[in-house]
C-alpha cells in the first residue's frame, strides 16, 4: 500500500462525479477547508456557540460574530452571508431554521444557486442538521446528494466544480458512501475500485441514452448443460428448469412517460438497484419493464415509482411556476423600473398569497428579505422597503379557477388538511343526497341498504392548483363545453391515503380492469364502485368512494389497454389528444384519464352495505 493510500484511508474522503461537479466527502475540520465558501449550521439568531457552528464562529472571529449580530434575529428557514474573518475562504453561508431533512435539502439547493450567482467553483457543507438536530446521517446524506442532482439539472454550465462535504463524525462516512455508491460509482482513492467490475459512471457511458446506459450494467450468467441417453428425460429436465424460473421469476409493467426523463443521480440508483440486486430494467417510451426474481422486482418497483413520483412533482412543479407566470406576475416596483420577480419566487409569492398569508420571507444574495402582502412592500435586512404589486395577467374569471373552492376552511400556513364533514351541515347532505341517489341500482340489486360512515372534504392546494390550471387549459381549448363532470371512483384504505396526499395515480389502474384503457377510472353513478371489486371493505367492513371532479373535456372511445387518448383529429396523429377515453361515445358511463393531474379527489366518502 502507497502512503497515498493510507493518507486517503485516513481522511475517508470518498469522490463521484455528479455531472460536472465533483463532489467529495472527506472526514475533516471545516474550518481548515480552502474552497470559495463554507456553510455554517448557525441558528435564528446565528449566535450558535456550540458543535461545528462554535468552531467555524471561533476560528472566523470577532468581526464574523459582529457581521451575524448585525443581521439580528432570522425568520422561519433560510441562510444569510457574511465574510470570511481569519478563515481561509471567501464566504460563509449561515443556515438556520433546519426544522426538517426536507428543509435541508431546500437550502442546501438554495445555497447552490447562491454560489452560482456570484460565480464561486467551490464550497463545503457540514453534514448538515447532523449534530443538535440528531437527523439520520443516511437520510441527510439522501437529502443533499438530491439537492446537487436538482441544481444539476437545473444548471446546464454551473460555475461551482467542486463540492465537499466535510464530516466531523467518522462514523458517518459509511451512511455518505451508501447513498453516494447508490448515486454514482464510489471510488475511494484506494486501487482496489479499479478491479469492481459491473459498475457504470456517466464519465464511461459519454452521450449514451438512458436506455443505452442501463443495458451496460454487466449481469452475470451461467449455462445450464443437460446431459442423458433419453432425449425424454432431457425434455423433463429442460420442463423442470423452466418451471423453477417461472414460479421465482416475473415481469412487471409500469406504465408512464416519464422513463427517459430520470436524472443522472436517479438513473444511476437504478443501475445501482440492477446489480444489487441482478434485476434488468428496461426504459421504453410509454412504460418501464422490470424483469428478475419476483421479490426482487417487487421491491424495485415500489423504488421505481417513488423515483417517479419525485420526477413527477419535479416536472408538475416547473409546468406550475411557467403556468402561473403566464396568469400572474409579481413585480418590484421602484421610481426607476418595474423588475419582475423569477418564476420559482413569483410561484412562491403566489400561492402564499392564496393561502392568504401576511408575511413570506425569502433569500437572495445571502440577504433576508421579507415580503409583507398587506403593506404591498418587501423590506431588506436593513428595513429599506420597496413597493411590489401583483399584475394580473388573466381575466377576473379565468384567475378564479385557480383560488380554493369557497367551501375549504382555512388551513393557516398548511397545504393539506383533510376536514370531517359535520352530518347536520348543508354540504354533507348534498354529498350524501347525491351519492345515495346514484346507488339505488347496487341497492336492488343486491338488496343491501348503504350507510354513509363518514364524508371528508380533501384540501390539497398544490392538487388543487394543478388541477384548476390544466381545467383552464381545456375551457380555452372548448370554451362552449361542459369540460368538467362530477364522477365516483371506488378505492381501498391504503391508497386513498396517497390519493387524499398524492392525487390520483395511473400507477394503480390495472387492478380491477383495463377494458377501456390504462389509466385512472371514473363512474357516473356511485353504484358502479360500491361492487366490491372497486371498494374493497377494510376490516371493520368500511368501504371508500371518492366523488371526484374530472376533467372529460373532448372524448374519445376507450379501447383495451389504452396507453393515451386518441388524437382529435385520427387522420393528424400529431393533432391535440383528447382528453378522456370512454367506454361509448353515447350517453358515456365509465370515463378513463390519462392525466393524472385530470381529476381532483374532492370528497372521501366512507360507509357500509348491510342487508335488509
Amino acid at each position: 500500500m502507497s502512503d497515498d493510500d493510507t493518507n486517503d484511508k485516513q481522511l475517508g474522503c470518498i469522490e463521484i462525479k455528479v455531472g460536472k461537479i465533483k463532489v467529495q466527502t472527506i472526514c475533516a475540520d471545516i474550518t481548515n477547508e480552502e474552497t470559495n465558501a463554507i456553510v455554517n449550521s448557525n441558528n435564528n439568531e446565528l449566535n450558535l456557540k456550540t458543535g461545528v457552528s462554535g468552531a467555524v464562529l471561533k476560528a472566523a472571529g470577532q468581526p464574523v460574530e459582529d457581521e451575524c449580530k448585525a443581521l439580528g434575529n432570522q425568520t422561519g428557514s433560510g441562510f444569510v452571508r457574511t465574510t470570511a474573518g481569519k478563515l481561509k475562504v471567501k464566504h460563509i453561508m449561515h443556515t438556520f431554521g433546519l426544522t426538517s431533512v426536507k428543509v435541508i435539502k431546500k437550502i442546501m439547493l438554495k445555497i447552490l444557486n447562491e454560489c452560482q450567482d456570484l460565480n464561486l467553483n467551490s464550497v463545503s457543507f457540514p453534514a448538515l442538521g447532523t449534530g443538535s438536530k440528531q437527523y439520520s446521517p443516511k437520510e441527510v446524506a439522501q437529502a443533499m446528494m438530491d439537492a446537487i442532482d436538482n441544481f444539476v439539472k437545473d444548471c446546464s454550465n454551473p460555475s461551482v466544480k467542486l463540492i465537499r462535504v466535510v464530516i466531523f463524525n467518522k462514523k458517518m462516512l459509511q451512511d455518505f458512501q451508501d447513498v453516494m455508491e447508490k448515486a454514482k460509482t464510489v471510488s475511494p482513492k484506494s486501487k482496489q475500485n479499479v478491479h469492481q467490475q459491473g459498475r457504470i459512471t456517466l464519465a464511461q457511458s459519454g452521450n449514451q441514452s438512458p436506455l443505452e446506459l442501463l443495458k451496460s450494467v454487466q449481469y452475470p450468467s451461467c449455462t445450464v448443460q443437460i446431459y442423458s441417453t433419453s432425449k425424454d428425460a432431457i425434455s423433463k429436465v429442460h420442463s423442470y428448469i423452466d418451471d423453477i424460473i417461472k414460479d421465482n421469476c416475473s415481469t412487471q409493467l409500469i406504465n408512464t412517460t416519464y422513463g427517459n426523463s430520470f436524472s443522472d443521480v436517479e438513473l444511476q440508483t437504478i443501475c445501482a438497484m440492477c446489480e444489487k440486486t441482478q434485476i434488468k430494467v428496461e426504459l421504453e417510451t410509454d412504460s418501464i419493464v422490470v424483469k428478475g426474481k419476483t421479490d426482487d422486482v417487487l421491491a424495485s418497483v415500489v423504488k421505481i415509482n417513488s423515483l417517479l413520483q419525485d420526477l413527477k412533482e419535479r416536472i408538475n412543479r416547473k409546468q406550475e411556476e411557467d403556468i402561473i407566470k403566464k396568469t400572474v406576475q409579481w413585480e418590484i416596483v421602484t421610481e426607476e423600473n418595474i423588475k419582475p420577480f423569477n418564476s420559482n419566487l413569483n410561484y412562491e409569492l403566489e400561492m402564499n398569497f392564496l393561502k392568504k398569508q401576511n408575511i413570506f420571507t425569502y433569500t437572495h444574495g445571502g440577504q433576508l428579505y421579507t415580503i409583507n402582502f398587506e403593506k404591498k412592500e418587501q423590506a431588506d435586512p436593513q428595513g429599506n422597503c420597496v413597493k411590489i404589486r401583483r399584475r394580473i395577467l388573466l381575466e377576473d374569471h379565468q384567475l378564479a379557477l385557480v383560488q380554493p373552492p369557497p367551501a375549504w376552511t382555512d388551513m393557516g400556513s398548511k397545504d393539506f388538511d383533510v376536514v370531517l364533514l359535520q352530518v347536520d351541515s348543508p354540504e354533507f347532505k348534498k354529498v350524501s343526497e347525491n351519492f345515495k341517489k346514484t346507488c339505488i341500482h347496487f341497492i336492488n340489486k343486491y338488496k343491501q341498504n348503504v350507510i354513509i360512515v363518514t364524508i371528508e372534504r380533501i384540501q390539497n392546494l398544490k392538487l388543487w392548483q394543478s388541477y384548476s390550471i390544466r381545467k383552464q387549459t381545456v375551457d380555452r381549448k372548448y370554451p362552449k363545453s361542459q369540460n368538467e363532470n362530477t364522477l365516483y371512483h371506488g378505492t381501498t384504505y391504503e391508497i386513498s391515503q396517497k390519493i387524499n396526499k398524492r392525487g390520483f395515480n395511473r400507477s394503480y389502474c390495472g387492478r380491477n380492469a383495463t377494458h377501456y384503457g390504462l389509466g385512472t377510472y371514473f363512474a357516473k353513478e356511485a353504484y358502479y364502485s360500491c361492487d366490491q371489486q372497486y371498494s374493497y371493505p377494510d376490516q371493520c367492513g368500511n368501504k371508500r368512494i371518492y366523488q371526484a371532479r374530472v376533467i372529460t373535456g373532448k372524448l374519445c372511445q376507450g379501447g383495451k389497454d389504452l396507453k393515451e387518448p386518441s388524437p382529435v383529429n385520427p387522420l393528424d396523429p400529431l393533432s391535440d389528444l383528447c382528453d378522456c377515453a370512454v367506454d361509448r361515445l353515447n350517453n358515456p358511463f365509465v370515463y378513463v384519464i390519462f392525466c393524472d393531474d385530470g381529476a381532483y379527489p374532492e370528497y372521501l366518502i366512507t360507509f357500509k352495505t348491510v342487508p335488509f
